[in-house]
């Protein structure tokens, strides 16, 4: 069994689409809920880092709302993973930013998981278990 912070060579390539891309007006926020603080970091970095720490993911896609890409890009420069990361613009809807989220990994994947960026608090085996 590998460890969090190893792959074995021979391991499917994994990589996770964050998609981040909402404007989270239910929230009732001046800004999206991906940017607003959980403690002393932002929900969207707690993710990030989450599904890094796991040691599945050989890269991860973050999509975000295309006119917060200079914030978000300050953000994940704070983020803890040294998993590769992208950023990628969203689209108008959920369906648009994963599929521009997926476009961006350009077939460079066996296996592609979409996880919401506002939900920072999967289980490392609830991921395990769907990476399986």
């Amino acid at each position: 069994m590998t460890s969090n912070s190893e792959q074995r060579q021979d391991a499917p390539r994994a990589v996770a689409v964050i998609t981040a891309g909402g404007a989270g007006r239910r929230m009732g926020a001046d800004r999206p809920k991906q940017f607003l603080p959980i403690g002393d970091r932002p929900v969207l970095i707690h993710t990030v880092d989450k599904l890094g720490g796991t040691g599945h993911f050989n890269r991860m896609a973050v999509v975000v709302p295309a006119a917060h890409l200079p914030e978000a890009e300050k953000l994940l420069a704070r983020c803890r993973t040294t998993v590769p990361l992208m950023l990628v613009p969203g689209g108008q809807t959920r369906q648009d930013s994963v599929r521009n989220g997926v476009q961006a990994l350009d077939g460079g994947a066996d296996i592609v998981l979409i996880h919401d960026g506002v939900r920072p608090f999967a289980a490392e085996r609830t991921i395990a278990a769907c990476l399986r």
